[in-house]
């Protein structure tokens, strides 16, 4: 099982935002990473809020029910955060992954809302729980993306090549494949 077959058994998914969120990550952009991921996030919970809970919410527990009940009743069933409680207490996701998720939906909304970038950490953390969602919202195990790490940050200070040959290199590359 190769990462495209695991995307395309999901076709509502954008995997568009996944590998912008992994590329700003690696090239330390925090902030857009954040909102990549995050939209990651919020598409994968609409697949699990729709395919697994919906389908299967007058099976929970009484508690998990009269929740949701509340819940619709004061009109929260649309945000993100209800959608999270609920999903937790009908143990579509571990406790772990929301108390991630739920750290990770703080971070971005302070970012979105009060202009705070987020913490690193949080944003690693969230890329390295991002698996068992997908995991969750599809039939796949043990998929490969819980091999790509993110490793440490990089310290722009120690650069060994600062005077910006590389990029009068790849300037001249690009306009030869561009004439080509």
């Amino acid at each position: 099982m190769d990462g495209r077959e695991i995307l395309e058994s999901i076709p509502t998914f954008t995997p568009f935002f996944l590998l912008n969120g992994y590329t700003s990550l690696i090239n330390q952009n925090i902030n857009d990473a954040l909102n990549n991921l995050w939209i990651v996030v919020e598409q994968l919970t609409e697949i699990l809020w729709k395919q697994i809970y919906i389908r299967h919410k007058d099976n929970y527990p009484r508690r998990v029910q009269k929740c949701h009940a509340n819940y619709k009743e004061s009109n929260y069933l649309k945000h993100i955060a209800t959608k999270h409680k609920l999903l937790r207490l009908a143990k579509v996701i571990t406790r772990q992954n929301y108390k991630i998720l739920e750290c990770a939906r703080k971070s971005r909304n302070n970012l979105a809302h009060r202009g705070r970038q987020p913490n690193r950490e949080v944003v690693i953390t969230l890329w390295e729980q991002l698996p068992e969602l997908l995991e969750s919202a599809t039939d796949y195990k043990n998929i490969g993306m819980r091999e790509i790490k993110i490793g440490q940050e990089i310290n722009w200070n120690n650069s060994h090549n600062n005077n910006f040959d590389e990029w009068k290199e790849l300037g001249c590359a690009l306009i030869w494949l561009c004439t080509k």
